[in-house]
């Protein structure tokens, strides 16, 4: 398996892989979702056609975005919306967890399922703490995942700024569990940049912050570009919803 930075790296990889599909392999049936956690949506995902065979509607209660919008982006709308700090650490527990299924021979691989929590932005630019649990419906002849399901609790209510936690389950009972380490990327940002972040927050533009700092407009600028660069970030909102989950203000 290729080493995963991104969503689309593990939808590319299903891309590649020879499916063997017959009429054979059953249609998935759509699950409601089970409550008792908090809000949450159901999924069924198609690894053959790289898209979502069903999505629940509740996804736009709980993330803003209705059904069709997600599945237009399909992976890529994760790449898109994790936030910037989870997003490292999400790759290498997906890398592990899935590595670990596949080095599984083929009529044990749906056996396993998993859960892992991370932050989504919304639609109005806040994030949404959320734990996934993951479940391989169905495998084609030669262990091929052909669908798997899931349910997206949002746990936003409970679970403030803790690192990524995935857990890995066979015939249901847990055989290891991973915490990732917390991304140090929040203590890239110098003292300047923090001081130029204090002042965006307060709305101020690029002119404003060179004359409260007393330095040109063309270094204020640049220390943007590198905050949004650092921060895997872009436009002002994220930049100020950074902040505010981060304390750097």
């Amino acid at each position: 398996m290729p080493q995963m930075t991104s969503f689309c790296t593990l939808q590319k990889y299903w891309e590649q892989q020879d499916f063997v599909c017959s009429e054979n392999i059953p249609q998935p049936h759509w699950k409601p979702s089970p409550g008792g956690i908090g809000d949450s949506y159901s999924y069924i995902y198609d690894h053959v056609s790289s898209c979502y065979a069903r999505l629940d509607q509740a996804v736009h209660k709980i993330l803003g975005y209705y059904p069709e919008e997600v599945n237009r982006e399909g992976l890529s709308f994760m790449d898109k919306k994790i936030h910037p700090e989870d997003h490292e650490p999400v790759m290498d527990l997906l890398q592990r967890v899935w590595q670990m299924i596949l080095d599984q021979p083929p009529a044990y691989r749906k056996e396993y399922n998993m859960s892992i929590d991370y932050r989504l932005q919304h639609a109005n630019g806040k994030f949404v703490h959320l734990i996934q649990q993951n479940s391989i419906l169905t495998t084609d002849s030669i262990g091929n995942i052909v669908y798997s399901s899931g349910v997206c609790y949002d746990i936003s209510h409970w679970q403030k700024k803790t690192p990524p936690t995935l857990s890995l389950y066979h015939n249901a009972n847990l055989i290891t569990r991973w915490r990732a380490k917390p991304s140090p990327v929040a203590s890239t940002i110098s003292r300047r940049e923090k001081e130029v972040v204090r002042e965006v927050c307060k709305g101020k533009t690029s002119i404003q912050i060179a004359d409260e700092l007393h330095i040109s407009k063309h270094t204020v600028d640049t220390h943007r570009k590198t905050i949004m660069r650092k921060l895997g970030i872009k436009g002002t909102p994220a930049l100020v919803q950074f902040a505010h989950q981060y304390e750097l203000i």
